[in-house]
């Protein structure tokens, strides 16, 4: 299970596994990738030998986005891994500016994309994830910015979308999800969609 066991206190492996849906072994090998990220990065390399002596806690410690997405090649590839990275941190960043998350959240974030959460709990959370204007809706700004990054060519695709097809994805998105007709998608509309769509079932997850 990794040497992290002794990195995190007995209470803290408790508390995690009451309030995530990881078990004791799950809870330890992400606080294992964590540790591992935080001994390979310059930046927080010298609190690594602080973790180890338990003269500093692992939630202490904050992680950049760019470090993870660039250990864990599952968010790198992810064309929405920033804006993962970016609902669950809740905004945090480091005195320079950039972007972290720390460890709890990061622990929320793989419990949430894992496969033992609720379909209805995952769904409120790409629900977040694709509010990218954060008001609390879904408008037709957010769906063209998610159909643009599922779009975005690459190198399996160079195909790139017109502005006239990405407008025709828009609207039916709109005509198949809101279902009170109101121009923009609630939550409650997604979680009703997304929890019925296998699709959704196989693709908002992820693993270390």
């Amino acid at each position: 299970m990794g040497n992290s066991a002794g990195k995190l206190d007995q209470a803290d492996l408790e508390i995690y596994q009451l309030l995530t849906y990881f078990n004791k072994a799950e809870i330890i090998d992400c606080a294992d990738k964590f540790f591992e990220m935080i001994e390979s990065n310059p930046e927080t390399s010298n609190v690594a030998a602080a973790v180890k002596e338990r003269r500093l806690k692992l939630q202490q410690v904050k992680m950049p986005f760019s470090v993870i997405e660039n250990k864990i090649s599952a968010l790198h590839v992810n064309p929405f891994g920033t804006r993962l990275l970016q609902v669950f941190s809740g905004g945090q960043t480091l005195q320079n500016g950039e972007s972290c998350i720390l460890f709890e959240d990061f622990l929320n974030m793989m419990s949430i994309m894992g496969p033992s959460a609720p379909l209805e709990v995952k769904a409120k959370w790409a629900f977040k994830v694709y509010d990218f204007n954060n008001d609390e809706k879904i408008c037709s700004k957010d769906i063209l910015e998610v159909v643009k990054r599922l779009t975005k060519p690459n190198e399996n695709s160079a195909i790139e979308l017109k502005p006239e097809e990405l407008a025709e994805v828009v609207k039916n998105v709109l005509e198949e999800t809101d279902l009170n007709n109101n121009g923009f998608i609630t939550s409650t509309e997604f979680q009703q969609v997304a929890t019925k769509s296998p699709e959704f079932q196989h693709s908002f997850k992820l693993s270390i």
